[in-house]
């Protein structure tokens, strides 16, 4: 019998290394941060350590998929050279933004996020807003990230597809709500960032305001 080759597209090929790299710096940093300089629990290394890095990835991922468009929109050679990944980064984020809000309902307990519990031990302020922006967020990432399967785009016309690729925006307008509620007031107290590492928060903020920024510029331009 003959063998037949399956071809695989080199772009998501380039999205994977891309992707799995970045995670895997990410889970360093956490683990870093967390574990080693925090004293987080090493047992907790796989749950909230690792939550941390694939909430971080998610991010960043989405934000990646829309980035590589706005720099490629502004004739960044780069940019042209990885826009083939664009659709790969933003199903992936989605993934992972699914896997950290699955993780995320074992985690949140007042042991380990006592900040977004009042005393009677229910979710304060905080809390709430917490919750209801990363519902937000994986709710806005759905479309986006179904329309983008191949089986799905086939079957859609381009305006439509546009208008949902769109929603990504405002997810990640979602996302930066959802991680400013959790870390703001730590970014600008810079002597008490331990070991001098810089908040997760902080840089998943300006990571995901990066395409968002890219959109307004590419929108003037367009004037």
């Amino acid at each position: 019998m003959e063998k037949t080759e399956v071809l695989i597209d080199p772009n998501r090929r380039k999205a994977q290394k891309i992707f799995w790299g970045i995670f895997s710096i990410f889970f360093v940093y956490a683990t870093i941060k967390y574990n080693i300089i925090e004293g987080i629990d090493w047992f907790l290394i796989s749950s909230y350590t690792l939550n941390k890095a694939l909430a971080w990835n998610a991010l960043t991922a989405v934000a990646l998929s829309y980035s590589i468009g706005g720099f490629a929109k502004l004739g960044k050679s780069w940019a042209v050279e990885l826009i083939g990944t664009v659709k790969y980064m933003g199903q992936w984020g989605f993934i992972m933004a699914m896997v950290h809000a699955v993780l995320s309902l074992r985690l949140l307990t007042p042991d380990l996020f006592s900040e977004i519990y009042s005393s009677n031990l229910e979710f304060n302020t905080k809390g709430n807003l917490l919750i209801l922006f990363g519902i937000l967020t994986l709710s806005a990432l759905i479309m986006p990230g179904i329309s983008s399967l191949p089986s799905v785009r086939k079957n859609m016309n381009d305006n439509k597809f546009r208008i949902y690729q769109k929603l990504g925006y405002l997810s990640l307008v979602f996302g930066l709500v959802h991680i400013s509620v959790l870390g703001v007031f730590e970014w600008f107290n810079i002597s008490g960032w331990q070991g001098f590492l810089p908040p997760i928060t902080l840089i998943a903020f300006i990571t995901a305001a990066i395409p968002l920024v890219l959109k307004l510029i590419n929108l003037n331009f367009k004037k």
